[in-house]
């Protein structure tokens, strides 16, 4: 069992362009959801924060090809990014990767389904959604 990390505190602010890469990508903006947060993560130095944003900026980039049509891209893609942001623990920069990779599981069956039947578009119910958890407290001191 992987040890979880905890939540930000009230006061520990997440990375800007992190918030504006979740806003972006909640708003079907897939590209620049990617683009938002790629300067981070190339200047992020802690490996598993890095493999996290590269998660995040591959499963924006698998929506960005479902756009386009091409469903095999993101089936690539969704692939890349689940081992990414499996290798993390949950929660992770308050978001619950353990639920985010179910959703994207379902998302990349949709993903198969759509490609293997001519014309059909991706379904967009089934794009997951990246919230985040609530911030929780210290406990009070006694």
């Amino acid at each position: 069992m992987r040890p979880c990390t905890r939540l930000p505190a009230e006061n520990e602010l997440l990375p800007q362009p992190y918030l504006e890469c979740i806003r972006l990508y909640n708003a079907g903006r897939h590209w620049h959801a990617h683009e938002a947060l790629e300067d981070l993560w190339r200047a992020t130095a802690d490996p598993e924060r890095r493999l996290f944003f590269q998660g995040i900026i591959q499963l924006a980039a698998a929506f960005v090809h479902a756009e386009r049509g091409n469903m095999r891209g993101v089936q690539r893609l969704l692939a890349k990014s689940r081992a990414k942001l499996a290798a993390v623990s949950s929660p992770y920069l308050a978001l619950d990767v353990a639920e985010l990779l179910e959703a994207m599981a379902a998302a990349a069956g949709e993903a198969q389904t759509a490609a293997a039947a001519p014309r059909r578009a991706f379904d967009w119910r089934c794009k997951p959604r990246l919230q985040l958890m609530p911030a929780r407290r210290a406990p009070a001191e006694q």
